[in-house]
């Protein structure tokens, strides 16, 4: 992946390279306005660090995603998409899920219940 990234600090979210991709995790349950900017700030980050990123966003922990939250997502697929990027966003809570699909955002964004698969699902 390039040059040595040095991602800005962050106190919300959990990013590590996974060598073959990055992952995003929360570290709360409760997705705040904070952790929704370090969300944009990181990513736009691994964005301008590599082409073709591939990025898991992890909700495992997540059982409160607000409305910023799921704007973030699409503005950040849409970055993605710019720059031949993938964007795999893991929901494993039900409840979170009936948000993307009330929103019809889960027709938007590639979802997956579980890790195995989303990960299995990126393109080489």
């Amino acid at each position: 992946m390039g040059d040595k990234l040095v991602l800005p600090e962050v106190s919300r979210l959990h990013v590590t390279d996974e060598h073959s991709h990055y992952r995003i995790a929360f570290n709360e349950g409760k997705v705040d306005g904070t952790a929704v900017r370090e969300l944009y700030e990181v990513t736009m980050q691994l964005v301008d660090h590599a082409q073709s990123l591939k990025l898991l966003v992890d909700l495992t922990d997540v059982h409160f995603l607000p409305s910023g939250g799921l704007g973030m997502l699409v503005t950040i697929r849409k970055k993605f998409l710019a720059t031949g990027g993938q964007l795999h966003i893991l929901v494993p809570d039900a409840q979170v899920k009936e948000v993307f699909t009330v929103t019809n955002l889960d027709k938007l964004l590639t979802l997956f219940g579980n890790s195995n698969e989303a990960v299995s699902a990126f393109k080489v």
